[in-house]
Parts: C-alpha cells; structure tokens; sequence
C-alpha cells in the first residue's frame, strides 16, 4: 500500500504467522512515528523465549493498582547509571529468604521517621575502620 490504509472490524480479529508443520515465521514491523494502544481489557504478552525492550530515552511505568516484578527463578537486577530513588507513601518491605547484603562505595546514610527495629537471628558482626557513634536519650545493652 503507497498511501494510508484504515480499518474498522466490529468482531475480532485474530491471525497466525507460520505453524506448527511449517516452523518458525518472523513477523517484523517498523513505525515511522509514534504507536498509542488502548486496551478495554486484559493484556497479555508472552514469549518463549527471551524478551528485551530498548527505551533510547525516558522509561515510565504506572499502575493505578499493584504492581508486581517476579522471576520464578534467577535474578531481578535493578541497576542505574545514576541514582536508584525507591519510595512509598505507607511501609516498605524489603525481605530476603536468607542473606540480605549492602554494600555500600563510600557512605550511607538511613534516616527513619518514627522507629526503626532490627532483629537478628543469631549473630549481628559490625566492623568499622573509624569510629562508632551511638546517641541516644537513653541506650540500653543487655
């Protein structure tokens, strides 16, 4: 087609590329300018094999409900070239089935609005090269 193509379909619309008997058929598309989807219902997106999605500029992601990022098995990596900025507006939860690690290059600060409770299962090792400052109205060892 050399020009526009429109349509209007009032019932579904469904198709194959490739079979089963046939083997692996490629479908590729190249868009010029922008795509907007508006979906009235569920949308689902699945793949067999690996998925990848390239932003060359700003990634926005929103739910106006739960949102959820799970691996059955492996890894979930965060990384950024900058700065990771998590927030809530309620709790926070971060939970490890076994070992939770920080590391930290230079500095860390944690600032917590009300109380904050560490509870350790058996042992809790501090190592520090300077000095160890505790301030409080009130410490209590043992």
């Amino acid at each position: 087609i050399v020009g526009s193509h429109a349509f209007d379909v009032r019932q579904a619309v469904k198709g194959r590329v490739g079979s089963a008997e046939s083997g692996e058929r490629d479908f590729d598309m190249q868009i010029g300018g922008k795509e907007t989807r508006f979906i009235g219902g569920d949308f689902n997106q699945m793949t067999s094999g690996s998925y990848t999605s390239i932003c060359l500029n700003d990634t926005y992601i929103s739910s106006s409900t739960n949102m959820s990022l799970k691996t059955t098995t492996g890894i979930v990596a965060i990384g950024a070239g900058s700065n990771v900025d998590m927030r809530s507006s309620a709790t926070t939860l971060i939970k490890s089935g076994t070992t939770l690690t920080q590391t930290v290059g230079t500095s860390m600060t944690q600032t917590v609005g009300t109380s904050w409770t560490s509870t350790t299962g058996t042992t809790w090792d501090h190592t520090s090269t300077g000095n160890v400052d505790i301030d409080g109205a009130r410490i209590d060892l043992n």
